[in-house]
């Protein structure tokens, strides 16, 4: 954790620049709308980590966005396992409350990207003071390293998530287009990938968005995941209704097509 710090201390606080506390923040208050709507994929989710438990009989695991637990069947894996590693950007203090009466529990602040969030803002300043072009190439040059190697890890409905709120703020700041952060989205999602598979893995993530405008009723479809999938044998997919009300997307409810493999 102490490895993390830079990113939460000092002025200014980098996380809260680049939007990660306020979308973490932003979570718990969709779900408290949406909670009816969620509970499925939430429960389907829980499943299918309890399922890949099963089959790997881990000792250790890791959970990659942890979060608000709200996925995560913490009763379950502490008791199966003889310790649990919880990692996010940061853990909400009520999350850190809650785990503390366990003692195999563990919330370990990371950057799961391996170190693309620090890497931007470092390039962003760079190029805000001194005009120098951003080179996103170099920004994901590397896989995640946990502080603990698990036997196996839960990537936990993140995979798409982690490369939105680097490239918004890149889009944000600077005169990068859409085009030209493509590129870096795939990397990320790449090198996540790439971690995964170098142990016992359950991954589960969105892949599709599924938007529908409330007045017209007009449908629209985006891939959310820019990489292949790795080969497993087991597979499930299911719906995951997000937004009902049109709150993430004004006046449009939204809607995204799940995957699960390990």
């Amino acid at each position: 954790m102490a490895l993390f710090s830079f990113l939460q201390s000092g002025k200014p606080n980098i996380l809260k620049e680049m939007g990660f506390v306020y979308d973490q923040d932003g979570i718990i208050e969709r779900y408290a709308r949406e909670k009816s709507a969620w509970d499925i994929h939430l429960a389907n989710s829980k499943q299918t980590i309890l399922e890949a438990v099963e089959r790997y009989k881990p000792s250790t695991i890791a959970i990659l966005g942890s979060g608000w637990l709200l996925d995560v069947p913490i009763d379950e894996l502490s008791s199966l396992c003889s310790a649990v590693y919880l990692y996010d950007i940061v853990h909400p203090p009520q999350i850190k409350h809650k785990v503390s009466k366990y003692s195999n529990v563990h919330t370990i602040d990371a950057d799961i990207t391996g170190g693309a969030i620090r890497k931007t803002w470092d390039a962003f300043q760079l190029w805000k003071t001194k005009g120098i072009e951003i080179d996103l190439i170099s920004i994901q040059e590397n896989c995640f390293n946990p502080v603990v190697q698990p036997d196996m890890v839960v990537s936990l409905n993140i995979l798409n998530q982690l490369d939105i709120l680097i490239c918004d703020f890149l889009l944000d700041q600077t005169t990068l287009l859409d085009e030209n952060v493509h590129s870096l989205r795939v990397a990320i999602q790449q090198k996540h990938i790439e971690y995964l598979q170098k142990q016992a893995f359950c991954l589960i993530s969105d892949v599709e968005e599924i938007v529908v405008d409330l007045d017209t009723l007009q449908e629209s479809t985006r891939s959310l995941v820019l990489t292949s999938l790795p080969q497993t044998d087991y597979n499930k997919e299911w719906q995951w209704q997000f937004d009902s009300n049109g709150n993430y997307y004004e006046g449009k409810r939204v809607c995204f097509n799940v995957k699960a493999m390990y």
